[in-house]
């Protein structure tokens, strides 16, 4: 989000408007999905920041105030947008219930208005961490890191356990106060979702921060996806340069090629567990990440394997491995490598914990795009909250599936490349306790994401 001093942009409120009980002072920063204004509550004399959806992809300010879809076309999703943006003002309101935690942005109220909907903000003072590391031009000291980062995961693990993700940590949504605590703003879960919805052209995430999931409409987002985030934020600190975007990094892969790790190449005296968690955030698949904060922190604790832990100082050849730990090491894990297991894979399978599969004739199809590749390229993290889709992007159904029914293996024939049904090409619904759909569905048609749920904790799924 852009940052301002003026209220520029050509739908902006104007100075002096009010919306409930707050009026607007100016504007702080604009999206493709709303703006955001510095506003002060009236009768109290607060500062608050408020942020209001607009989508100026589809929407446009009619009177000075009021908020409309650009036509008749527009209005569905638009509305739907704003829908989604309520749900998330009302799940980041929940945050704050009975206290808000001091390193998460709190969420005050939302307000309906103009046709559209405001989201009431704490409004936090100091500079963002993008701006402090410009100042400061190269890396930053562990101890430093550990400062401004440590107090944010705290806030995430927070946030994660209702089952809350932000799916745009970076460094211009991380604000440092004129105390030094961290603050983090800005969750992007309804914005993405928006991206997704409407096939926007606005980006619902942003590189080289944004994880390889979050390039795909069919892989699921969750607390690995914040992990890669502030991964990458992490390393930014750490080496004072970004890393390539995860799309890169997946065409990298299919060279069995990939980015040097943290442990192999840094000498700045980072101690060896601190860079093996930072590693281990930013692994290309979702289920080789830490797959909740409480996991991540273990690692830094205690690092991620059993090598002796050493503090690499500079100039200093990290300590060479035990030669026992070179016998028993696994061996590396190749493109090639996977193919082969894949290949092992019993021609019907039925499984209660997700794998890749892989038909005959996808393999050459892994470059063609983003989606193909998402889905033959990741099957996602084995928890147990988790439904994953292997195969290729669609599943074709051959029987009529009700809302609420759980899907299995059986009901599915797989899609070629060429979008044709192949009824010999067997398929893996690779699942935990099934997906639970969430419409009904007819014989024939091609399984999404969009019509699939998650079983509820004792594993039913609620018509």
């Amino acid at each position: 989000m852009s940052m301002t001093d003026d209220s520029w942009h050509v739908y902006a409120l104007k100075s002096g408007t009010c919306i409930g009980d707050y009026e607007i002072e100016r504007t702080l920063g604009d999206g493709g999905f709303g703006l955001v204004y510095l506003a002060t509550e009236r009768e109290l004399g607060g500062r608050f920041a408020i942020k209001e959806y607009l989508p100026n992809e589809f929407a446009v300010r009619v009177d000075g105030s009021t908020v409309s879809a650009v036509n008749a076309q527009n209005e569905e999703p638009y509305k739907w947008g704003l829908d989604k943006f309520l749900e998330e003002a009302r799940n980041l309101r929940r945050l704050a219930d009975p206290k808000r935690h001091d390193n998460i942005v709190e969420v005050r109220q939302f307000i309906r208005d103009n046709n559209t909907a405001y989201m009431v903000m704490s409004y936090e003072e100091g500079d963002d961490l993008e701006d402090y590391l410009a100042e400061r031009d190269g890396p930053l000291p562990q101890k430093k890191i550990e400062e401004l980062i440590f107090p944010l995961l705290d806030g995430l693990a927070h946030v994660h356990r209702l089952r809350i993700f932000h799916r745009d940590i970076k460094p211009r949504n991380i604000k440092i106060r004129h105390d030094g605590s961290p603050v983090l703003l800005d969750f992007g879960a309804a914005t993405n979702e928006i991206c997704t919805k409407t096939k926007s052209r606005y980006s619902a995430c942003t590189p080289p921060y944004a994880a390889f999931e979050q390039y795909s409409t069919i892989i699921s987002h969750g607390a690995y996806t914040d992990i890669y985030n502030m991964g990458v934020t992490m390393y930014q600190m750490v080496t004072g340069d970004t890393p390539p975007e995860a799309t890169d990094r997946a065409a990298m892969a299919a060279n069995d090629e990939d980015m040097p790790l943290l442990v192999d190449t840094v000498r700045q005296g980072y101690d060896r567990n601190f860079l093996e968690a930072i590693d281990a955030s930013m692994m290309l698949h979702a289920r080789d990440r830490p797959q909740s904060v409480e996991e991540w922190l273990e690692i830094f604790k205690h690092g991620s394997s059993s090598e002796p832990k050493t503090m690499l100082i500079a100039n200093e050849e990290p300590a060479p491995p035990i030669e026992d730990q070179k016998q028993i090491a696994e061996p590396k894990r190749t493109v090639d490598r996977e193919k082969e297991e894949i290949a092992d894979i019993p021609a019907a399978v039925t499984t209660k914990k997700p794998f890749p599969f892989l038909p005959v004739g996808v393999t050459a199809a892994v470059v063609a795009s983003i989606g193909v590749a998402a889905a033959m390229y990741m099957s996602g993290p084995n928890t147990e909250d988790v439904v994953t889709l292997a195969g290729p992007p669609g599943l074709h159904l051959k029987e009529d599936v009700r809302k609420g029914e759980t899907l299995s293996a059986e009901m599915f024939h797989a899609i070629t490349p060429t979008n044709s049904l192949e009824k010999d090409v067997p398929v893996a619904f690779a699942q935990v306790d099934g997906g639970c759909l969430v419409k009904n569905i007819k014989a024939g048609q091609i399984m999404s994401w969009n019509e699939v749920g998650i079983p509820d904790a004792a594993g039913r799924c609620e018509p």
